[in-house]
């Protein structure tokens, strides 16, 4: 039966097909060869891969003719106990070659594999601080190490490197304090801003080369500020550059985008500059970015609108609340200036026009200009001045930084 199934009538030219001697053959030597790939560079398991997988075709002793094929000698005219025995060696030696090639995978995987005897949770968060209406977010996963076998914590000093080739530092290495198994970080937070630190960690395992990992970790400075809001002096001026700072707790400036309604804010100094528009009500807001890169915006602070007021006007360094002024003090006065007292800008204005009336012989006498300066025929009608005349500076104008003129009303003195 065996022969009839697997070899065929004719010895010399075993058939070919399924469940054939032929057949049994190219299976068995496509497994060694699969073996032979998974042994790698074990040339030991290959050596004994191919002893056991081997299929030569040979002569009998003293036999002169062609050599017998592997499949003829094992399968023709073999009685059937025999043709069953030798395919129970195949299968023997197919499990026994099949358990030392998984041997060995797994020997080469222990290689690489580390011994912990410790499992403690960690949670890392994308951020510790969460707005409302925000997600807070972290990675939670089982942390392992063996707290018999410590690693060494290296973070790299003022001004070293990492050569990341030789996992090295190079430069001053400051070896961290150990709790257990844990390295203790702890750094003074001298200036605001990004801090980058960059270290290694060492550890060898039990029975195993020592391991070198480079590790790196940003965290961020803030300034601490304390915010006082004015609920009663929130205003922004027309025509004039309001300074502000915006911030917004827990976020950086780099993940604050603000903006203004009526008017318009722009990057000034070390904070931003508002610029309102028409309306009566500024609002201030912002857009933070948070962690995982989502926006939020942030309610927003309403501020009122006003008009820069107008300035005082002055005459020889005399103001509407002076009565009387000398004849030397009118005289060596060149003109009419604008101040602004006791305001938060240090803003200008230009008197564009004036005029002066002093009654001579009972008969006023009026003289105009344009611009800040006397004109000839004041100076010489204020030579003219003796005590006891009246000076009116009258229809006083001048010209805010807003573009617009603003009356300012007079000024009169008496001549002592």
């Amino acid at each position: 039966v065996i022969t009839e199934v697997m070899i065929g009538p004719e010895p010399a030219t075993p058939k070919e097909g399924e469940f054939t001697a032929r057949d049994l053959r190219t299976r068995l030597e496509a497994f060694r060869d699969k073996l032979k790939q998974a042994a790698g560079n074990n040339e030991v398991l290959i050596a004994s891969i191919d002893q056991t997988f081997s299929f030569p075709d040979e002569k009998e002793a003293g036999d002169t003719g062609p050599k017998t094929s592997w499949e003829s000698k094992n399968f023709y005219h073999v009685p059937l106990a025999a043709g069953v025995t030798i395919l129970s060696k195949l299968q023997g030696d197919i499990r026994n070659m099949e358990n030392e090639t998984v041997n060995h995978l797994l020997g080469s995987v222990e290689q690489k594999s580390f011994k912990f005897n410790t499992l403690t949770p960690i949670v890392k968060p994308l951020s510790s601080y969460v707005t409302v209406g925000g997600k807070y977010q972290a990675d939670i996963f089982m942390g392992a190490y063996d707290n018999q076998n410590p690693p060494e914590v290296y973070i790299c000093g003022p001004g070293a490197t990492i050569d990341t080739l030789k996992k090295e530092i190079v430069g001053e290495a400051i070896k961290l304090p150990m709790d257990g198994a844990m390295a203790k970080l702890e750094q003074g937070a001298a200036r605001a801003g990004l801090n980058t630190v960059r270290g290694i960690i060492k550890f060898k395992p039990v029975g195993g080369e020592a391991e070198t990992r480079i590790f790196e970790t940003v965290y961020e400075v803030a300034q601490p500020n304390l915010v006082v809001s004015p609920s009663k002096m929130n205003v922004f001026y027309r025509g004039v550059d309001n300074p502000v700072t915006i911030s917004v707790s827990g976020f950086s400036d780099k993940d604050i985008q603000p903006s203004v309604s009526n008017g318009s804010l722009s990057k000034g100094g070390e904070g931003w500059v508002v610029r309102p528009g028409k309306d009566r009500e500024c609002i201030v807001t912002a857009t933070v970015t948070n962690p995982d890169g989502s926006k939020k915006t942030m309610q927003g602070n309403p501020f009122r609108v006003k008009n820069v007021p107008n300035p005082t006007p002055y005459f020889a360094g005399k103001s509407v609340d002076d009565e009387t002024i000398k004849k030397a003090e009118l005289t060596a006065s060149q003109g009419v200036i604008a101040k602004m007292v006791d305001f938060e800008f240090d803003l200008r204005f230009e008197v564009v026009e004036f005029k002066v009336t002093m009654i001579v012989s009972g008969t006023p006498i009026e003289k105009y200009t344009k611009g800040p300066a006397l004109s000839g025929e004041m100076k010489e009608m204020f030579q003219k001045a003796k005590p006891g005349q009246k000076v009116y500076i009258e229809g006083i104008k001048a010209k805010g930084p807003d573009g617009t003129i603003r009356s300012l009303g007079s000024l009169s003195f008496k001549v002592v």
